[in-house]
């Protein structure tokens, strides 16, 4: 009885310490820092979602920004873009309607797009 709990144990620890732990992969990833705001900006990586929406392009990513080492905030960022138009955002903490332009390489826009594989191009100061 003590062998097969020894070995059982031991089974369950070589599982632990060797099965490959990909799965479970979020990074918070260093895109800006704020010198107005004296904080850094991180895209949290796992939470770019890619919109359903079938009239326009979309997606969505949360973004820390961390003060003093500490975290300030966290901001929900919509970017979307409608046939004809620039890409355009909203955060969570707009209190406006409108969706205002993504401005020619804003950092967190640019990451986003690149992890999910899309293509942008610029024309006057603004992303298409």
């Amino acid at each position: 009885m003590m062998k097969k709990l020894l070995l059982c144990f031991t089974m369950m620890a070589a599982i632990t310490l060797f099965y490959p732990q990909t799965f479970c992969h979020a990074e918070d990833i260093w895109v800006e820092h704020w010198n107005e705001e004296g904080c850094d900006i991180y895209v949290m990586d796992d939470t770019i979602i890619q919109g359903p929406n079938d009239e326009n392009i979309s997606f969505k990513v949360a973004v820390k920004q961390i003060k003093d080492g500490k975290l300030a905030n966290v901001v929900i960022c919509n970017f979307v873009r409608w046939p004809d138009e620039p890409w355009r955002f909203r955060t969570s903490e707009s209190e406006d309607i409108d969706f205002p332009p993504v401005v020619a390489n804003d950092p967190v826009f640019g990451y986003c797009m690149q992890q999910l594989g899309w293509e942008y191009y610029l024309e006057n100061g603004l992303s298409f």
